[in-house]
């Protein structure tokens, strides 16, 4: 199924593929026995059986989320020291140009991908704002999620950057750690049938 989403979007595209799985809540199974105790024989023995299932099950829960970009160009030919600096009076047209670009080009590969998935069968849908402002801070902040904290109301005044990531990173030599939680990275490019020399040397 995500390959031949893959193969649907246009060229210069990135798709990030996040699952969370989630354990059967301990809570849960203990409830269950303490139940089973106090039942006749036979429906004990139902309530066993779920909670052997719950135990043995090795997930209860499956979501994916899938966070779709794109590069303006070919990330290979990028400049090493990109231009900083822009005409004055002229910045913000460009920057106004550069988002409208950046938004046509994202809703298009939102609807092909949601057109890809409800051909699989797949239900998906857009995130709200509030709704990605809290898978971020949850992925970027497991332990305070955990905890209770919740993320807070995004001022206009500073980066998504500084208000989402407040956990900060260890990084090791085959992972890094964030909030408790350890992580691995795995990158896959896909080339057309012929690869100029050199051109993967940025990589």
């Amino acid at each position: 199924g995500v390959k031949l989403l893959l193969e649907a979007l246009p060229p210069r595209s990135a798709i990030t593929t996040v699952v969370d799985i989630e354990q059967p809540p301990k809570e849960e199974v203990e409830s269950l026995k303490t139940l089973a105790q106090g039942l006749p024989g036979d429906l004990s023995q139902i309530i066993e059986a779920k909670v052997s299932l719950l135990e043995n099950m090795p997930r209860k829960s499956r979501r994916t989320h899938f966070i779709l970009g794109y590069y303006p160009r070919d990330f290979l030919k990028l400049p090493l020291f990109p231009k900083i600096m822009l005409v004055p009076g002229k910045a913000q047209e460009a920057i106004q140009e550069k988002y409208e670009e950046a938004r046509k080009r994202l809703h298009g590969l939102e609807g092909i991908a949601l057109s890809q998935l409800s051909g699989l069968g797949v239900k998906a849908r857009r995130l709200s704002k509030e709704e990605i402002c809290d898978f971020f801070w949850e992925k970027l902040n497991p332990a305070k999620a955990k905890a209770g904290i919740v993320a807070p109301q995004i001022s206009p005044l500073f980066s998504l950057r500084s208000q989402l990531a407040t956990t900060p990173a260890v990084n090791g030599k085959d992972a890094f750690e964030l909030g408790g939680l350890y992580h691995q990275a795995l990158s896959l490019y896909v080339f057309g049938e012929k690869v100029d020399f050199g051109a993967l040397d940025r990589l």
